[in-house]
C-alpha cells in the first residue's frame, strides 16, 4: 500500500470522531422560560419566576428579565440581570394596577444568549385600603379628640409638597392642612405635626 493512501485511512475516520464531538450552534445556547408571574405586595409590583429548561454548552453566567407595558420591545431598554447560577430565578419587577405587562426571560453562557417566548400578565386592579377601626364619617381625629367637618378642599398645586388637603371644623375654629408628596389615596394617615 502506498504512503499516500495510508494518510487518508487515518484522516477519514478522524474527521468522523470531530464531527461526532461538536454540537450544532443552537444547542450549544442555553434555553429558558418564564414559569409564573403574580401580583406582589401592596405597592404596584409582580414577582417573576424564570427557569433555565437547558444550560446548552456550558455554565450559565447570568440570567435576568426584560419587561415592557407594548407586546413588543428592546430586550435592552428595562432589565433586570442576576447571576443566581441556580436553574430558577426570580425578581420583584414594577408594573402598574390593572395594566398588561409583557416579560421576557434570558441566560447566557460562553457561546451566547438566549430569550424565551414573551408571557403576558394583567396586573389585577388594587384592592381598596381598609382600616383598623370604624371611622366616624364626616369627622377628623386629632390625638383622642374627634371633630366635625365643615368641609374639605384639595388643591393639586400647594405650596409645598405635591398636593393638599385642607379640613375646616365645625365652628370655623381652625383649619388643619396635611401636604402630601404624591396624591394620597383612601387611608389613615399619621402626621409629624
Amino acid at each position: 500500500m502506498k504512503k499516500g493512501y495510508l494518510k487518508y485511512l487515518f484522516f477519514i475516520p478522524a474527521l468522523f470522531v470531530l464531527a461526532g464531538c461538536s454540537k450544532p450552534y443552537s444547542e450549544a445556547l442555553p434555553t429558558v422560560q418564564v414559569t409564573s408571574v403574580e401580583a406582589y405586595g401592596v405597592a404596584d409590583s409582580v414577582l417573576i419566576t424564570g427557569t433555565v429548561t437547558s444550560q446548552g454548552g456550558g455554565p450559565i453566567q447570568y440570567e435576568g428579565f426584560s419587561f415592557s407595558n407594548t407586546p413588543t420591545f428592546d430586550l435592552l431598554s428595562r432589565q433586570v440581570v442576576g447571576s443566581s447560577g441556580s436553574a430558577t430565578f426570580r425578581a420583584v419587577l414594577p408594573a402598574y394596577h390593572d395594566s398588561t405587562f409583557y416579560f421576557e426571560a434570558f441566560a447566557a453562557n460562553e457561546y451566547g444568549y438566549a430569550v424565551s417566548k414573551p408571557y403576558a400578565y394583567t396586573v389585577p386592579a388594587a384592592k381598596p385600603d381598609s382600616a383598623p377601626c370604624t371611622l366616624r364619617s364626616n369627622s377628623f381625629t386629632i390625638g383622642s379628640n374627634t371633630y366635625s367637618l365643615s368641609g374639605i378642599s384639595t388643591n393639586p398645586s400647594p405650596s409645598f409638597g405635591s398636593y393638599e388637603v385642607s379640613a375646616s371644623f365645625s365652628g370655623g375654629f381652625y383649619n388643619y392642612d396635611v401636604y402630601f408628596n404624591q396624591l394620597p389615596t383612601n387611608g389613615i394617615y399619621s402626621v409629624l405635626t
